[in-house]
């Protein structure tokens, strides 16, 4: 089964919200199998009929595979919010900064992680949400100052729990999408990355997620901000490198959707955006 097609909902919190992609396999102990089986893998059921599934499972999947060079990609890719105005945008930047959070576990990195913890902290206030995260982040720096990966992966997916409910009984529950997608934009970016680095058809795999694009295409459909027009049109990029590629793509549909993603990235940091260039939107956070 093609990630993101409708299926029963797999137990477990799940991070349907900072959606890549697959199952934690780095603390599994095996050998690893000649192919994916990506039907198989944990996801979480969005909007009744897509599964989501989760940054930190893709992460930990290619280091599984062998990836190395986190550290690198962190350093490569790292962006400060700015410009960050609307409720919708705040949404968007928390789904990248949790995603943010996975990779720096992947780099062992507790300054990533502190710096990614501070970031939810900064949207989440502005979301209204600050108090019903702060002891998830409180304990994802705990964790990570005591090399506790595992713990700052399992904060990470209750963050997630917890701004779904607070944004329901706040009466927010449209702006849930908004950090489904991104966190998707920010997980599909640095999975392609890492996985254009060293190409194999097993690890393009991960990327064949066209039922998630079309879901949210519609998603960014329902919004009429500039961001969204911005990132509609990443997407329609990235659905058409799949629709070429019914198998996995290939190299160089691997780095265009790195590109797309990259650009959305910027879209929702507020790094690609004309006019904010004074750079405010809660500072960098």
């Amino acid at each position: 089964m093609t990630v993101g097609a409708a299926r029963p909902a797999a137990s477990g919190i799940l991070s349907a919200a900072f959606g890549v992609v697959v199952a934690v396999c780095s603390a599994v102990a095996g050998e690893v199998p000649e192919r994916l089986d990506l039907g198989a893998l944990p996801a979480e059921m969005v909007d009744g009929d897509v599964l989501v599934p989760v940054p930190a499972e893709v992460l930990a999947v290619l280091t599984k595979l062998g990836e190395s060079g986190w550290e690198e990609v962190l350093s490569e890719i790292e962006r400060r919010p700015r410009g960050l105005r609307s409720r919708e945008d705040h949404a968007l930047a928390l789904g990248v900064a949790v995603a943010d959070g996975f990779l720096a576990v992947e780099a062992n990195s507790a300054e990533a992680v502190g710096s990614a913890g501070r970031a939810v902290l900064a949207r989440a206030e502005v979301l209204g949400m600050r108090r019903a995260v702060s002891r998830h982040c409180q304990a994802i720096f705990d964790a990570a100052e005591a090399g506790n990966w595992t713990g700052v992966r399992a904060e990470l997916d209750r963050i997630e729990v917890t701004a779904r409910e607070t944004m329901r009984e706040q009466g927010d529950g449209d702006l849930a999408p908004c950090v489904s997608l991104g966190g998707w934009l920010r997980g599909t970016e640095l999975a392609a990355v890492l996985i254009g680095r060293s190409y194999s058809e097993d690890k393009a795999e991960l990327l064949l997620q066209p039922e998630l694009v079309r879901h949210f295409k519609r998603v960014a459909a329902t919004r009429d901000t500039a961001r969204m027009a911005a990132i509609a049109a990443a997407l329609d990029e990235i659905g058409g490198v799949l629709a070429r590629s019914p198998d996995a793509p290939g190299a160089d549909g691997v780095e265009a959707i790195a590109d797309a993603c990259s650009r959305a990235v910027g879209v929702v940091t507020g790094s690609a955006l004309a006019g904010d260039e004074d750079g405010t939107g809660e500072g960098g956070a």
